[in-house]
């Protein structure tokens, strides 16, 4: 999606245009939003590792995140260093999901690992905890991270077991904020992680920057026109791609979206990941059909479940058109999204 290319403006984000073109204006963040704002500022970290076969690995780190959205999500950008010939790339989002009322995380790395995806909860005013279970080579493991705040930072660590083993702490480390300016790579596939995905290089073709024209449907809204800029690029080593999204709907207040889009080898397909303005969250899956992008996705509207679809046709390898349908409750099915795309001057 990252509507960019990919398209599904329409599943993720109509929902939240509308509500502007409609006058109910942007909202500001919450107070769960702003409780993200200690994971802001530039931090240099330093730390241990356990690593299977190496035993306790030391590692420095630079850490930067910002404020971004309006305010809604935090964005972080880390590089770990641990004596291998390049660093270890993080690239994340955190904040509260004004549609679900949890507070979320997403992940990307340079290592290929699957995107990390989870719910994290405040305890206290101080402490972060994120809960999350993986399977390894058919082997459950469950691990637990944990951030705890201080004026001067925070301590980060990370305990889990595999399998029927005791819980363990695989990861330890502090992280000072800093007054210094902070020097980052230009990130490449770890040398010891996954090739990038050739399904990841087909969405890498795509990178640029775009001006978009077009208009939604959606039932009390009429027809609204979009117009808008999109800029494609690829992240971490090639394994993500994000999309920066900025526009207008109607004569209402501007709009602001980020799309991550990751190849998820385990299910064969895309996924979509995308904030906005609004403080809300999408999901979306896609999928290549015929030469098209497909995607689907789920979100609400007026209080009702919707169904969204959109298909992106390309043109000379490059996003030039998206049609989206939409179902809402049990109505008929609508034509209700439709964007074009032309390489921005």
């Amino acid at each position: 999606m990252k509507l960019r290319h990919l398209v599904a403006l329409s599943a993720l984000c109509c929902a939240s245009l509308a509500s502007i073109a409609l006058g109910q204006g942007q909202p500001e963040p919450s107070p769960e939003a702003q409780r993200f704002t200690r994971l802001t500022g530039r931090f240099a970290g330093r730390g241990t590792t356990q690593v299977p076969g190496f035993g306790e690995v030391r590692w420095t780190a630079r850490a930067e995140a910002k404020l971004v959205l309006g305010g809604f999500f935090v964005h972080e950008r880390t590089e770990i260093d641990a004596g291998a010939p390049m660093p270890l790339c993080f690239e994340g989002v955190y904040g509260y999901d004004a549609a679900t009322k949890r507070c979320v995380t997403y992940g990307v790395d340079n290592m290929g690992q699957p995107a990390l995806w989870a719910e994290v909860v405040w305890v206290g005013n101080d402490v972060l905890v994120q809960n999350t279970t993986q399977v390894i080579d058919g082997v459950p493991k469950l691990v637990r991270a944990t951030w705890r705040f201080d004026d001067g930072g925070y301590d980060f660590e990370v305990e889990s077991a595999t399998g029927s083993e005791p819980f363990g702490v695989e990861i330890a480390g502090r992280f000072d904020r800093t007054d210094d300016e902070l020097r980052f790579t230009t990130p490449q596939p770890f040398v010891s992680g996954k090739p990038v995905p050739a399904e990841m290089r087909r969405l890498t073709a795509m990178t640029g920057s775009y001006a978009t024209t077009g208009w939604m449907v959606l039932p009390g809204a009429g027809r609204i026109e979009l117009t808008g800029t999109e800029t494609i690029e690829s992240r971490v080593g090639g394994h993500c791609v994000v999309m920066h999204q900025q526009g207008r709907a109607g004569d209402g207040p501007g709009w602001e979206g980020l799309t991550f889009a990751t190849w998820n080898d385990h299910d064969q397909r895309y996924d979509f990941v995308w904030f906005d303005s609004n403080g809300t969250v999408s999901l979306a899956q896609s999928h290549w059909r015929d030469g098209r992008f497909l995607s689907v996705g789920l979100n609400q509207w007026l209080g009702q479940p919707m169904l969204n679809r959109s298909v992106l046709v390309l043109k000379d390898g490059r996003p030039a058109v998206i049609e989206g349908h939409s179902i809402l409750g049990f109505g008929e099915p609508e034509h209700s999204f439709h964007m074009e795309y032309a390489p921005a001057r």
